[in-house]
């Protein structure tokens, strides 16, 4: 019998979320890892809880300063993946792949551009 329940999420899945959340956070830039909060920048003093330490904390996460070697290096990566334009070789029944790869007009450059963002942004 099949199973037909789409909510089940393999546990080696679920382990690396946290993980690619992290890489795709650190992809976007600074605004994403401040927008996270202590998720990346540690509280001050966890044992003040007053709202000036809040304030404090919160000019702390806006002065950091992030660098954005990651996103740079996925961008530069995809550069060198596609500096040349690939060919297609594929029988003639398939060439229409060439231009509407996914039925919806996506060229099959454009879906292996699309697939390697995915891939080095952290998965899924």
């Amino acid at each position: 019998m099949a199973n037909n329940d789409i909510t089940f999420v393999r546990p080696e899945v679920r382990a690396a979320l946290p993980v690619w959340k992290k890489i795709r956070d650190v992809c976007k830039g600074a605004d994403a890892v401040k927008a996270d909060g202590n998720a990346y920048l540690p509280y001050l003093d966890p044992s003040d809880k007053s709202s000036r330490n809040k304030k404090r904390n919160e000019a702390y996460i806006e002065r950091a300063v992030f660098y954005a070697v990651t996103g740079n290096t996925k961008i530069g990566l995809m550069g060198l993946a596609f500096r040349k334009d690939p060919t297609l070789t594929a029988p003639e029944k398939l060439t229409y792949v060439q231009n509407n790869a996914d039925g919806a007009g996506t060229s099959i450059y454009q879906q292996a551009q699309q697939v390697l963002e995915n891939v080095l942004g952290g998965g899924p």
